[in-house]
C-alpha cells in the first residue's frame, strides 16, 4: 500500500498514535504492537466528545452487514476546559466498549490505546480526555478526526486494512445498512465521497423542528451551489464522509480546528481531484442541542432556540455566483482572459458592486489570466480556475454579494428562491412543515444532480 506521498505524511505529520502501533517486527510484520493476525476490509473514524454509550448502536447494523469486519476508530476526546457532564459521559462511552468487549488487547500507554473485539466489530480506543492527552479546544473536532484517520491510514499503509477509503462519522448517526458496501466497485476517479443524509426527530418536537429548519437551510446553500454550476456542490458534513486514503495523505489530512474541519478539507481534495456524491440511503443524524463545536448543526439548533428568526443568504447572492461561473465559463471554452475584463461584462447579466469590488480586491482577473498564459490545454485549464475557485471562493463571493443584498427571512428565501423553484408550496404565511420541506429539498438536490445542475 505504500506511496510516497502517505510514507512522507506518517513520517512527517502523523500524530503521535499513529507511530504508536508500532514498527516492522524482525518477520516483517508492520504495526507490532496489535495482535498477530489482526485484520479488517473497512475502518470507520468517530470523534466522540461527551457522548453517551448507547451512541455505539447507530454502527452496529451496518458493521454487521459490511462485507467484511470493520474497524471503529474511536477517538474519546475533551478539551482542557471540560465541564463535569463532559468527563462523565466520556467515562461512560469508554467503560461501555470495554463492558461489550470479548477480548482487550493494551497497545500504548503514552497515548493510550487499546484494542477490543466486540461482537458486531472491533473498536480501536483511542483517549484523548485527560491531561496530558486533552484536545486544546481551538483544535477541537480537527484534531480528533485527525487523530483517528491518521491511524486508519497508518493501518492501511500496512496492509492491515483492505479498503482504501477512510470511512468518517460522528456518534449521532444510524449509518444505513448498506453503508461499507457502496464503495466497493464505484467512485474509482473520486478523492473523497460524500453520503446522502437526513435528519430524524427525537423525544423534543421543538428541537426536532428547528433542527429541520437547519437542514432546510444547509439544502438552500447546496441547491444554490448546483444552481450556480459550480464544481463544489454538496454537503460539508464530516457525520456523512469517506476520504480516499491516499489522497488524505496527498492533502496532509484534516486541519487542526474546532469546526469547519469537513468543509476545508473537501475544498483542499476537489483541487486535488474531485468530490463525488452518493445517493443511496441517507444516514440518519439524530436531531439534538450541542455546543461540542461553535460550528455544526447542533450549535446552530442552540442559537435558534436563543434567536428564533432565521435568515438566509439572499437568493440574488447565488444569481452573482452564477453569474461569475459563467464567466469563468466562457474563459474557459475561449482561453480568452480579454473576455473577463470588465469592459466585456455587459454581455452577462451584472454580478453587483460588491461583487466586482471582491474581483478587483483579490486580483481574480490576474490570476486567471496567469492561468490563461501558463495553459495550453482546455482541459489543464478547466482543472485550474476549478481548483482556484473551490468550495472557499464560493463562499467567499456568497458573502461579498450580501453586501448589496442583506439577508432575508428563511421562509420567504426557500419559498422565492430560482434554486428552490417547485420544491416549496404555498404561499409566505401559510404553516409550515420543516421536515416535509426538507424532504422535498433533498428530492430536488437528487434531481439536479441527476439531470445536470444549474440547467434551469
Amino acid at each position: 500500500m505504500k506511496t510516497k506521498a502517505v510514507t512522507q505524511y506518517l513520517a512527517r505529520h502523523a500524530e503521535p498514535e499513529a507511530r504508536a502501533l508500532g514498527s516492522t517486527d524482525p518477520a516483517g510484520r508492520r504495526c507490532d504492537r496489535l495482535p498477530s493476525g489482526a485484520s479488517w476490509r473497512s475502518v470507520l473514524v468517530v470523534p466522540a466528545c461527551g457522548e453517551v454509550p448507547e451512541r455505539l448502536g447507530g454502527f452496529e447494523a451496518a458493521c454487521l452487514e459490511a462485507p467484511g469486519r470493520v474497524l471503529v476508530v474511536l477517538v474519546v476526546n475533551a478539551p482542557t476546559t471540560s465541564n463535569p457532564s463532559t468527563v462523565e459521559d466520556n467515562a461512560r462511552l469508554v467503560a461501555e466498549v470495554r463492558r461489550q468487549s470479548r477480548r482487550s488487547d493494551a497497545i500504548s500507554s503514552n497515548p493510550p490505546m487499546s484494542l477490543h473485539q466486540l461482537d458486531w466489530a472491533d473498536v480501536l480506543l483511542i483517549e484523548r480526555r485527560e491531561a496530558p492527552w486533552c484536545v486544546p479546544p481551538k483544535q477541537g473536532v480537527g484534531l480528533a478526526r485527525k487523530v483517528g484517520s491518521d491511524v486508519a491510514l497508518a493501518l492501511w499503509e500496512a496492509g492491515l486494512v483492505d479498503e482504501p477509503w477512510l470511512y468518517q462519522t460522528d456518534c449521532d448517526v444510524v449509518l444505513a445498512d448498506d453503508h461499507f458496501s457502496r464503495l466497493v466497485d464505484g467512485f474509482p476517479n473520486a478523492d473523497a465521497v460524500v453520503f446522502p443524509f437526513r435528519h430524524v426527530a427525537d423525544e423534543d418536537p421543538a428541537v426536532a423542528d428547528i433542527t429541520f429548519r437547519i437542514e432546510a437551510k444547509l439544502r438552500y446553500h447546496v441547491l444554490g451551489l448546483q444552481w450556480a454550476n459550480t464544481p463544489c456542490a454538496w454537503h460539508s458534513l464530516g457525520s456523512c464522509l469517506a476520504v480516499r486514503a491516499s489522497s488524505y495523505a496527498q492533502v496532509r489530512g484534516f486541519p487542526r480546528r474546532a469546526a469547519g474541519e469537513d468543509f476545508h478539507l473537501l475544498d483542499k481534495l476537489n483541487k486535488l481531484g474531485g468530490v463525488a456524491s452518493d445517493w443511496g440511503q441517507p444516514i440518519h443524524i439524530v436531531a439534538r442541542r450541542s455546543q461540542r463545536t461553535p460550528v455544526g448543526t447542533g450549535s446552530a439548533v442552540e442559537r435558534l432556540f436563543q434567536q428564533p428568526r432565521q435568515m438566509l443568504d439572499a437568493p440574488q447572492c447565488y444569481l452573482s455566483l452564477r453569474n461569475w461561473m459563467a464567466r469563468l465559463q466562457a474563459f474557459i471554452d475561449t482561453q480568452n482572459p480579454q473576455s473577463l475584463r470588465p469592459q466585456q461584462w455587459q454581455h452577462f447579466p451584472a454580478l453587483g458592486d460588491a461583487v466586482a469590488e471582491h474581483l478587483r480586491s483579490t486580483r481574480a482577473i490576474e490570476t486567471l489570466s496567469d492561468f490563461a498564459r501558463r495553459t495550453r490545454e482546455r482541459g489543464d485549464l478547466q482543472r485550474r480556475v476549478h481548483g482556484w475557485f473551490g468550495a472557499l471562493e464560493c463562499w467567499r463571493l456568497i458573502h461579498a454579494a450580501g453586501r448589496d443584498f442583506p439577508r432575508v427571512d428563511a421562509e420567504l428565501a426557500l419559498r422565492t428562491a430560482p434554486h428552490c423553484r417547485g420544491a416549496i408550496p404555498g404561499a409566505p404565511g401559510e404553516s409550515v412543515d420543516w421536515q416535509a420541506w426538507c424532504e422535498r429539498l433533498a428530492q430536488l438536490e437528487r434531481e439536479r444532480f441527476a439531470h445536470g445542475a444549474g440547467s434551469e
